[in-house]
């Protein structure tokens, strides 16, 4: 411990001291000469070089002179303990005055003007670097005009906090090995109530810039595979114009000026973080590409590092076929499915064309098949459109069929929409494009599970529908069906009346040759055996 010096001791007794929040503001209880009773309240302040004193190895702190509170504060008696609160406008201490509850009681009461503290500012927050959250062991020198204090950041977070006073404007520098340095300006003289600020510094590497920064562009397929279209690129705003881009092992190559064009790195880097990179490329069988990007997220790495190369990879896709077609063997005569592309119902490729070819070489084997053509959509887009999508995708297949060889009276089409979905997932590309679909049926039943009404099959395509053949009675009377081992040889057979039965089922109709017997002639009251009749006797 070091004597706080002259200004505040003397040859009396100094006793309960207290330093404010302030750090500069000093209360405490004397007896010595010239006060009210036996102990008075003080108060003193760090002189206006404070800073600078206190900062040094001196032995002594220079403070201003003390000056007694007075009343209602200092009495006859002893008033000892006095503590201000952060805002300095309420101060407590004790006394044993008269009046009291006891001995020594607390008291409170306002802090008269003079004797008031500075206002108590607070900064704190963290030293990190720049584009990550790795906290810095940095150095934090905090200088105003009255001198300058110095001290770390905590780690391993790179946190700090400093008390400073109002009235002042301070200026923070913070530096760290490998950094460059951080200047901040806090004037606190238009605050006159205590409050903490938070103030966090980041902190860039310093700055390596070469003289020549290179972009390698990488165009790769859905495989990963490489890919050389033909490419320009421009720099904005360096470059008006389009320039071609140059390969060199099926890798572009760009040079971007860093150093060769500017002086300094800060204006090097200023410029290169204002800097857009567009690159155009097309390639057959690809989808054209159009990619921008800026400079500034390509340059620093993930702990913001500047990087001397920066590599760039864009995929390229395969064109989609507008149409596909893929022959199935499903359920209920599937044939083949026709899958389309967004917003298609009309391209077809003469290589893809073979599917529907071989479509009517199966038909050609059963000719008496009707085809039903059923068209489909997506859930995108309304239910009109889709709809009207539907129609038309099934009328151009059913175009197709016709122009390889179906007749177009043998094929029947609808149009579902979005109603059929042959998935419900539909949020990948492949799901969607399930759904884009024709499908292709040899099967009449599809007609009744799928209500298709009569006028979706023209009339010359309608399946008979005859009336069942009991409900006819045009037919001449068959004759009765009799059993030859039987029937009886005395009895005559009595005379019938003539009446029409129903028509004979279809499987006596359709009774094979080898069940028929020669028929015999009879006549009324004649037995089968006398003589034969004249009708064809069917033997069952």
């Amino acid at each position: 411990p070091q004597n706080a010096g002259r200004s505040i001791n003397t040859p009396a007794s100094e006793v309960t001291p207290a330093l404010h929040t302030d750090n500069i503001t000093l209360y405490f209880s004397s007896n010595r000469a010239g006060g009210l009773g036996s102990y008075d309240i003080h108060v003193t302040q760090m002189s206006p070089n404070y800073a600078a004193s206190a900062m040094s190895n001196s032995s002594e702190l220079i403070w201003k002179k003390p000056q007694n509170l007075g009343r209602p504060y200092n009495s006859e008696y002893d008033d000892e303990y006095p503590t201000v609160i952060r805002s300095g406008n309420f101060m407590y201490f004790a006394s044993n005055r008269e009046n009291g509850q006891g001995s020594f009681d607390i008291y409170r009461g306002k802090v008269p003007e003079f004797a008031k503290p500075e206002v108590v500012v607070t900064l704190k927050g963290r030293v990190k670097e720049k584009f990550s959250q790795k906290g810095i062991e940095a150095n934090v020198r905090i200088s105003d005009v009255d001198g300058e204090r110095n001290f770390s950041t905590s780690q391993p977070a790179g946190h700090y906090s400093s008390d400073l006073v109002n009235k002042k404007q301070y200026k923070f520098t913070v530096t760290a090995p490998g950094y460059r340095a951080v200047e901040y300006i806090a004037d606190l003289r238009d605050i006159h109530t205590p409050i903490t600020i938070q103030k966090d510094f980041e902190m860039e590497r310093e700055l390596a810039l070469p003289k020549d920064i290179k972009i390698l562009v990488r165009f790769v397929d859905a495989k990963g595979n490489a890919l050389r279209p033909n490419a320009t690129y421009r720099l904005t705003p360096e470059m008006r114009d389009d320039s071609i881009l140059r390969y060199r092992n099926s890798v572009g190559q760009i040079a971007l000026p860093a150093m060769s064009r500017y002086k300094k790195p800060e204006d090097a880097l200023a410029a290169l973080d204002k800097m857009q990179l567009s690159l155009k490329a097309t390639l057959k069988g690809f989808e054209d590409v159009q990619d921008e990007r800026s400079i500034a997220s390509l340059l620093r790495g993930a702990n913001g590092e500047l990087k001397d190369t920066l590599e760039i990879q864009i995929p390229m896709v395969a064109k989609e076929d507008a149409v596909e077609v893929v022959e199935t063997k499903g359920p209920g005569g599937l044939e083949a499915i026709v899958y389309f592309s967004t917003n298609v119902s009309n391209r077809l490729n003469n290589e893809k064309a073979a599917g529907l070819k071989n479509v009517v070489a199966l038909w050609n084997k059963q000719p008496h098949k009707y085809v039903y053509v059923y068209g489909h959509t997506d859930s995108r887009g309304t239910k009109d459109l889709n709809m009207k999508l539907s129609k038309a995708r099934a009328e151009f297949v059913k175009k197709r069929l016709v122009q390889y060889g179906i007749p177009a009276e043998m094929i029947v089409t609808k149009g579902f929409g979005e109603k059929r979905l042959a998935t419900k997932n539909e949020r990948t590309d492949a799901g969607r494009r399930k759904n884009r679909r024709a499908e292709i049926y040899f099967d009449a039943t599809k007609r009744a599970e799928h209500g298709l009404d009569d006028a979706a099959t023209p009339d010359t395509t309608k399946p008979a529908k005859k009336k069942p053949a009991k409900k006819k009675t045009t037919k001449p009377l068959a004759p009765e069906v009799v059993e030859p081992s039987t029937a009886p040889k005395s009895e005559k057979v009595e005379p019938r009346e003539e009446t029409t039965p129903p028509p004979a089922e279809e499987k006596e109709e359709r009774v094979g040759e080898n069940s028929k017997e020669k028929a015999t002639e009879a006549t009324e009251g004649e037995t089968p055996s006398e003589k034969p009749p004249k009708s064809e006797l069917k033997i069952q």
